[in-house]
């Protein structure tokens, strides 16, 4: 059983085998600016942010993947398997 740990921040990505991670169109631009930065910080790649239409389009045939970032500074990817 995982222990539980207090998550600071969380999205939704997908990779597709490129060095790019896309993102979800955010809430606001100031959102989308700050998720945009700790993501290219946590996984080293370059983040992409797309529409509603590619972003199912790329969902049929990639995984969708979350990546959680926690109080203590460590950060896990989980994926789930009933997309």
């Amino acid at each position: 059983m995982r222990k539980y740990k207090p998550v600071k921040r969380h999205t939704r990505f997908i990779e597709d085998g490129s060095d790019t991670v896309y993102l979800p169109m955010p809430s606001s631009w100031w959102a989308g600016l700050i998720r945009n930065r700790w993501v290219e910080r946590t996984l080293k790649k370059k983040c992409s942010v797309v529409g509603a239409r590619q972003w199912c389009e790329l969902g049929k045939k990639h995984m969708v993947k979350r990546l959680f970032g926690y109080y203590d500074k460590t950060w896990e990817i989980i994926v789930y398997g009933d997309q």
